[in-house]
């Protein structure tokens, strides 16, 4: 397939109403990046050398480091099909290479530099990590990864989804359009749910083989695609309108998520309830990114939470190098573990990750002005 290839499905006029462009940072969004990767850090960090244990029980209960990945898979879903719909109705078509270049300018350079690290402490013996994994690692494909991988990269499964994601939606989207493309989104909603229960009860051979296969996160980035398809005609719903600026409309989110999320301690009920958590997380952003005065809206945007949210790609890659409850290494211990991976991911961002993006903007001005 060529990068420039007309759409079979089209960017028709059946497609127009394409979601209003997104500004390039929303605080409010950030915010929730934030709350995300926190749940991920405090989950990992409470079985941590010397770290309080009172806030184990939460952490149990709602599965916290499960939750906060999740909801970055709705985030991702809803800002890439995003990116991919504006591009699809402005142009009737997509740029394949362009998107995959612009991915892999945000996604691996940080990925590699810490990759490159670890494999520096393998070395050295410092961690434990084999060469298979990293090679896994390195590939994004860690989550067809048989058994448990090393704690150190184990993390990574959730980057190889993404990229696999990165791999296939755009491919789709160019293929059937936005309308299309909506129809099996919600579909894959509705389809995947009984699937991972099937996989959890041993039903599926597939499951026995692949250890966080593609399929069973599918409906938490389709929740994203299907908010940023379908967000034109929901917002021309005035009594929706009116519901998604109440506080209590919120509250009902983050509780009636939350709830079916544990499905009140059915650990195997909830691979079916927890796509309302899914759908939940996305009605969320859709308030979070169209409400800026509501109450939760402010409430992430407060400028720390809006850091954190900024650092929280670079902080997911490095927290687990130090929250090892395995460990008894120094760096691994309370509170001195939870200093460094911010450290670390501040130094990632600032020397890594920043440097890249300016280059590549840059490097698409340029563009643009000789075009």
């Amino acid at each position: 397939m060529t990068p420039h290839a007309s759409p079979t499905g089209g960017a028709s006029s059946a497609d127009a109403g394409a979601p209003a462009r997104i500004p390039s940072r929303i605080p409010s969004l950030d915010g929730l990046r934030a709350l995300s990767i926190l749940l991920v850090v405090v989950h990992h960090m409470v079985d941590t050398a010397a770290a309080p244990r009172f806030v184990r029980p939460v952490t149990s209960a709602i599965d916290a480091g499960a939750l906060g990945v999740r909801v970055f898979f709705v985030i991702s879903g809803f800002l890439i099909t995003g990116i991919l719909a504006r591009e699809l109705q402005r142009t009737g078509t997509l740029s394949l290479r362009n998107f995959y270049l612009r991915r892999t300018l945000r996604i691996f350079p940080a990925s590699y530099v810490f990759l490159m690290v670890l494999a520096l402490l393998a070395f050295m013996g410092v961690v434990a990590v084999s060469r298979t994994e990293l090679l896994a690692a390195f590939t994004y494909t860690i989550n067809f990864w048989r058994g448990h991988p090393a704690w150190d990269v184990g993390h990574l499964w959730s980057l190889a989804v993404e990229e696999q994601f990165y791999l296939l939606w755009p491919a789709t989207l160019l293929l059937l359009g936005m309308r299309r493309g909506a129809v099996l989104a919600a579909a894959l909603i509705v389809i995947v749910p009984p699937l991972r229960l099937a996989e959890i009860l041993g039903f599926d051979w597939f499951a026995r083989e692949v250890t966080m296969p593609f399929v069973s996160y599918a409906d938490w980035l389709a929740a994203g695609a299907v908010l940023t398809l379908a967000g034109p005609r929901l917002a021309q719903w005035a009594r929706y309108r009116a519901v998604r600026q109440s506080g209590w409309w919120t509250l009902f989110l983050v509780a009636s998520g939350l709830a079916a999320w544990t499905a009140f301690g059915h650990w195997r009920l909830r691979e079916l309830t927890a796509v309302w958590t899914a759908i939940a997380v996305a009605l969320l952003i859709d308030q979070l990114t169209n409400e800026s005065r509501t109450f939760a809206a402010r409430l992430l945007a407060v400028r720390p939470l809006v850091w954190i949210g900024r650092i929280s790609y670079s902080l997911y890659l490095w927290q687990e190098l130090f929250l090892d409850r395995a460990s008894t290494a120094w760096w691994t211990r309370f509170p001195v573990n939870v200093v460094l991976a911010f450290v670390a991911a501040a130094l990632s961002y600032y020397f890594v990750e920043q440097p890249v993006l300016a280059w590549r903007d840059r490097r698409r001005q340029g563009v643009r002005q000789v075009a």
